[in-house]
This record gives structure tokens, sequence and C-alpha cells, in this order.
């Protein structure tokens, strides 16, 4: 678990989602695709960052409070490594234009990889328009009312679990 974890650290750079979901839903076969998005939803309402809550639960699930701590020293430790010595190679580059104009360029990189990730992941799962709808509705109140993502969870769960409930009601299971 540790040598899968710090695969994903070392390769995740500009973020590790798409890495994290490819090592574990496909290398690694830890889970399917929709058990994963749902470890990684419940993951995004936790505290602290998403994937180190996606390997605390995942950890536990397979080794108990060891696996847990297994996996997120596998996701950290190696990583922290790579960014201390960038981070002493910043002091020197800061101001070159060269290397801040590569900054700008992996910042748009990233932002694509998270929302390709999103898009690879919904359409492997069963989406209903109840989601879409969810999924519509929360990209407004963050790129149009520039709700953060506390207000966002605030006013989305509610509304998630109502539809859920009443959904669930009218075709007599919970979905």
């Amino acid at each position: 678990m540790f040598r899968g974890f710090a695969k994903i650290g070392l390769l995740g750079f500009g973020g590790v989602g798409p890495i994290a979901r490819h090592v574990i839903v496909r290398e690694q076969k830890w889970l399917s695709e929709k058990d994963y998005a749902t470890l990684l939803g419940v993951g995004k309402v936790l505290p602290g960052a998403n994937t180190v809550n996606v390997a605390v639960m995942l950890g536990d699930r397979y080794h108990g409070m060891r696996g847990s701590i297994v996996a997120v020293s596998g996701l950290l430790v190696l990583p922290m490594l790579v960014l201390i010595v960038l981070a002493v190679l910043y002091q020197f580059l800061d101001q070159n234009p060269y290397f801040n104009a590569a900054l700008q360029g992996s910042a748009c990189a990233a932002a694509g990889m998270v929302i390709g990730m999103g898009l690879k992941m919904a359409s492997k799962i069963d989406l209903q328009a109840h989601h879409i709808v969810a999924g519509l509705a929360t990209i407004a109140l963050v790129v149009w009312l520039k709700f953060s993502l506390l207000q966002v969870v605030a006013v989305m769960m509610p509304l998630a679990i109502v539809a859920n409930f009443i959904l669930a009601r009218r075709h007599g299971h919970t979905s």
C-alpha cells in the first residue's frame, strides 16, 4: 500500500486527484469507480486534503489504523522531500520571467487535469437527472456566486439529501 500511495504522491504534481484515481481504481483495483467516487465525495466534505482523507479511509478499510498511517506516509513523505528541494530552488528562480511563465502554464495544466478527472469519473457512474442538476448548481455557486467550499457544502448537502430522500420514497427504495 505504501508503494501505491508513494507513486500517487510522486506522480501527482499539479494535483494528485487524477493519478490517485488511476492508481486506486485501475492499477491496484482497490476500489471500483463508484466506490472511489463515493470515498472521494466523503473526503471532500471532511477537513483536510481530499486525497489524504481518501488515503486514511482506504488504509483503514484494508489494514486499520496501521494501514491509514502507511497510506498517508506513502502519499506525503517523498513528495514533501521533493517540495523542500523545489522550495530551495524557488528562492533562486522566483525573479526569472521564464520560470514564472512555466509556473502559470503548470497552473493551467493542473486545472485541466482536475476538470478531466471530474468528467472521467462522471462518465463511469450512473448519473441521473438530479445528479446533473446538483452538479450544475454547484458549479453555479462556485463560479458565478463565488461561494466558498463551506458555503457550497452548507447549501448543497441538505439539498442533495432531501432530493435523494424524495426520489427514494417516490421509487420505493434508497439510492
